[in-house]
């Protein structure tokens, strides 16, 4: 891949200063929701690892997505959301709040 078209790809993925709109749409709902946002600052402070806290939010994620109990194209579509988001990036602009 050259130059051009690594910036290229850089610059169609990232979203609001975000890797990719994912990342954006997941931190906004655990940043602008009373619940979300607890739970987010209860999983980052019980962990003390990056990767750890990234897949406890992220575990956190798929639960909530099965107790919506939503199968078909809606279940894979958000199943693919959360797949596609950058949880290291989620857990790393919210620790500084946990210390």
């Amino acid at each position: 891949m050259t130059n051009v078209a690594q910036a290229t790809q850089t610059v169609a993925t990232e979203y609001n200063g975000w890797s990719n709109y994912e990342t954006w749409l997941i931190n906004l709902w655990f940043t602008n929701e009373e619940p979300y946002y607890r739970e987010m600052q209860r999983i980052l402070s019980s962990f003390t690892g990056m990767r750890d806290q990234a897949d406890a939010l992220l575990e956190f994620m798929q639960n909530e997505h099965e107790e919506l109990e939503v199968t078909g194209v809606w279940s894979d579509v958000i199943g693919s959301t959360l797949w596609r988001a950058n949880w290291h990036e989620i857990a790393e602009s919210n620790r500084e709040e946990v210390r």
